[in-house]
């Protein structure tokens, strides 16, 4: 799972890239897109295909790296499938659908989850398993005096960085969808109950220290105590 999971974040990697190479090769020779819609929407891919470059071989190169990228898109798509085929399997089954019933976290961030924590026995406190996604902050002593740090960023960079996605999901209260009320039916009434009590928690907690601390901070707080949440 562990191999899966990072193998797809890699190909995620690799579309980012092509995108950037895309863009940075229009920017270079001058050509803006003026369109109504954000990059990378339907509208800026039309665009990008109505593209005749007065460069033959500026021409030729943006043909291959958009190519490039239609092949990226078309391995994530099928990563994605691949993860959703494991897990339904039966060793990660329950793990997953009880995971799939807090907010903000799909099947992409269950499966990870559960690949790189394996037995969540092992831990023996949430302050464990945030120390783990490197989520904690860090510590300098000597002596008498301690400081502390930004995190530690220890652990899985690509697992944090899922956390730290999902938790932003908790800036406010939104009304529940029919999506997440259906991935709450298929779990345990406790899991439900216990999803429903850390989503209120965590909109008031975030909104607590919004009004003190820059908001990233805030983020990186709210996604080191759902860790713990998801953990349980």
């Amino acid at each position: 799972m562990r191999t899966l999971t990072r193998t797809r974040d890699g190909v995620r990697k690799d579309v980012g890239s092509a995108k950037h190479h895309v863009g940075k090769l229009l920017l270079n020779r001058g050509v803006i897109y003026r369109g109504s819609r954000q990059l990378w929407s339907r509208e800026h891919r039309t665009w990008l295909r109505q593209i005749q470059m007065p460069c033959a071989v500026d021409q030729d190169m943006l043909d291959f790296k958009l190519e490039r990228l239609a092949r990226g898109e078309s391995e994530l798509e099928d990563m994605d499938e691949r993860i959703e085929k494991r897990a339904v399997r039966e060793d990660v089954e329950l793990q997953v659908r009880c995971l799939r019933g807090y907010r903000g976290v799909g099947t992409l961030i269950d499966l990870n989850l559960v690949a790189e924590l394996g037995d969540p026995l092992r831990f023996s406190s949430k302050s464990a398993v945030a120390a783990y996604n490197g989520l904690v902050p860090s510590e300098h002593s000597s002596g008498s005096k301690t400081q502390r740090g930004g995190i530690t960023v220890a652990g899985s960079k690509h697992m944090r960085r899922l956390l730290v996605q999902s938790a932003q999901h908790y800036l406010r209260r939104y009304p529940e969808s029919k999506a997440l009320r259906e991935r709450r039916a298929a779990a345990p009434p406790r899991v439900r109950e216990h999803a429903r009590t850390t989503e209120r928690r965590l909109v008031k907690r975030y909104q607590r220290l919004a009004a003190t601390k820059h908001s990233n901070v805030a983020k990186t707080a709210i996604a080191r105590e759902l860790v713990g949440h998801l953990w349980a």
